[in-house]
């Protein structure tokens, strides 16, 4: 090797250490005419790329080329090439393929594969905080939530990261309360280290989202309004202009341009986020009846990832409005994944179509064993309880507690099986469920299925019972309720009556309020602690023209006038009263004004 290529791999190795990857590649590149097949040369160069993100460059690099295989997968990885990179990595057991092996699964939302994955490399490290963090965030996907809460990573751990995956897992659970106080918990954390403080904004953008499930409304907006003129981070702003648009329901032009700057590559969003947005966008213009911009997003939401869930129920959506029936049964029928079939199968019983929604059952029994929601297992067998479907309703009910510890299933699996007169399998079903976890509300049902059946298994778990008036567990309907229902009828009960008492009393003091005391009037001169001083008028109380003071003087009055208008009184005119007139008769007088009627008039 001649000297100057000596000095140059010397100063290459420096440019190395200082870290400076623009003055690597520039380097690297320069030395590489002169040794175009030095592998270490050509790695060096490799890792400058992917250290400055220019990841088209690194992979072309790599053509034609063996001995890279990690870098590869890496640099597909960061391309979103996800399946493509899955493709390497799966066939390594080495400790950083494990690791990117574990991302892409959790990139490709299969969180199943990357909680196993992760479990794995967790007894290698045990004291890895990173690994925890990572596998708590792949705990977030459908089927998990549940096993989130039991695990003990979350039990322990005072970690800000690990109490928000805690946070988000409750709040997809819908236990609001309870994600809340885990997020004031995290934000005290975070505010107590002056290094974290711009983490606040994430949790924040959570506490938002809660709320926003909570349709509170006006406190989710404020808090948007407050993530997207502060200094959160890109990805953060653009997650919160999406969420923002879906409260306020904004379907003006605004809404698709707040969603169109969410979309910008400077963002960096997940492919998950990318779908949510396009979908909303898409969704926007469907309303505004633009249906061919609606399938342009649909196309690009396939171009991210055409096997995604989201993608499927919008598509099918889309479909559905436009009355393309068969072409939205073809499509969830060619996915072959329970959610599809799920899918497939409300629209079905919605639209009374018993028969093809029980061969769509067969196949979503047969298909690969892929947990659907517990929702959507809730409300399918809701569904097919309704049509009369009993048995199916049943399947879909065990299959659904075969995956998920959830009271509500299994409460409505043992209650659908005592509907159906099953009674011994119902007993069977409650106590299974009460081996796991316990419950009163499970008791209850319990104790009341096996009463007429099995009392010795009534009497057993009766004792376990809390000491309550077992009438008030009965509610109009005749079905048991949980003691947790009955405590809070009851604290809703006297809610309300204090609710009322305080009413009254409120309307009391303002009655009192209206009444406004008036002194008495008496009459002038009229003394009311000495009333006989001067002794009162007794005329007092009788009207005036009655009273002795104003009886006018008296004096003769003219006769009033009786009879027809113009006759004068007998007396007055010297005749007889009741007798006959003695002047000279009128009868044959002429009348003023009467003469010949034929008279002509003068013209």
């Amino acid at each position: 090797m001649s000297e100057e290529a000596k000095k140059n791999f010397e100063l290459l190795w420096q440019e190395v250490k200082s870290g400076r990857h623009s003055a690597v590649l520039n380097l690297s590149t320069t030395m590489s005419t002169a040794l175009p097949d030095d592998i270490e040369l050509k790695k060096t160069r490799l890792v400058a790329l992917i250290n400055l993100e220019k990841y088209e460059e690194a992979l072309n690099l790599m053509q034609g080329y063996s001995g890279f295989d990690f870098e590869k997968s890496y640099v597909l990885y960061k391309l979103q090439q996800f399946n493509d990179s899955l493709e390497i990595s799966r066939s390594r057991n080495e400790k950083p393929f494990r690791l990117l092996r574990a991302q892409t699964y959790f990139r490709l939302s299969m969180n199943r594969e990357a909680v196993s994955e992760y479990e794995e490399l967790l007894k290698i490290d045990k004291d890895n905080l990173e690994l925890k963090i990572n596998l708590s965030g792949s705990y977030l996907g459908p089927g998990l939530y549940d096993l989130t809460l039991s695990h003990p990573l979350f039990s322990s751990s005072n970690d800000w990261e690990l109490l928000f995956n805690k946070a988000c897992a409750l709040s997809e659970l819908r236990q609001y309360s309870e994600a809340l106080s885990v997020l004031r918990t995290t934000e005290r954390i975070i505010s107590e280290n002056k290094d974290l403080n711009d983490e606040v904004w994430l949790v924040k953008a959570q506490i938002a989202y809660v709320f926003h499930s909570m349709q509170d409304m006006d406190k989710a907006i404020e808090i948007y309004d407050e993530i997207m003129k502060s200094k959160a981070e890109p990805n953060i702003k653009a997650v919160v202009k999406n969420n923002w648009v879906i409260a306020k329901n904004c379907e003006s032009k605004l809404g698709i341009k707040l969603l169109n700057e969410a979309l910008h590559e400077d963002n960096k969003l997940v492919g998950l986020q990318k779908l949510g947005i396009l979908q909303n966008i898409g969704l926007l213009c469907y309303k505004k009846r633009k249906v061919t911009e609606a399938y342009d997003m649909i196309k690009n939401c396939e171009a991210i990832d055409e096997n995604s869930q989201r993608l499927g129920f919008f598509k099918t959506y889309v479909l559905y409005k436009e009355k393309k029936h068969e072409e939205y049964k073809n499509y969830l029928l060619a996915k072959d994944k329970p959610w599809a079939y799920g899918l497939l199968m409300k629209l079905l019983l919605e639209q009374n179509k018993l028969q093809d929604a029980e061969k769509v059952f067969e196949l979503m029994t047969n298909a690969k064993k892929e947990a659907l929601d517990a929702n959507d297992y809730m409300e399918i067998s809701n569904l097919l309880e309704k049509a009369g479907m009993n048995d199916k309703a049943l399947q879909t009910l065990e299959e659904a507690c075969r995956n998920y510890k959830n009271k509500n299933l299994w409460e409505k699996w043992g209650n659908l099986l005592r509907k159906t007169d099953k009674h011994e399998k119902a007993i069977q079903v409650f106590e299974d469920y009460l081996t796991k976890a316990s419950d009163s509300g499970i008791i209850a049902n319990l104790v009341l299925t096996a009463a007429g059946i099995k009392p010795e298994i009534a009497q057993k778990w009766s004792s376990k019972l809390p000491r309550v008036n077992i009438k008030a567990l009965y509610n109009s309907a005749n079905s048991v309720e949980s003691l947790d229902e009955i405590i809070d009828k009851l604290e809703f009960a006297n809610l309300q009556w204090k609710t009322k008492t305080e009413e009254k009393i409120i309307d009391e003091v303002q009655k009192k309020k209206r009444k406004r005391k008036h002194k008495p009037k008496y009459p002038k001169g009229f003394d009311p602690k000495n009333p006989n001083n001067p002794k009162p008028d007794p005329e007092r109380w009788l009207p005036k023209s009655q009273r002795k003071e104003f009886k006018k003087k008296g004096r003769k009055k003219a006769p009033k006038m009786k009879g027809p208008q113009g006759v004068v009184l007998a007396e007055a005119q010297g005749q007889e009263v009741g007798g006959f007139n003695k002047n000279p008769s009128t009868a044959h007088t002429v009348a003023a004004g009467e003469g010949k009627k034929n008279k002509k008039r003068r013209r």
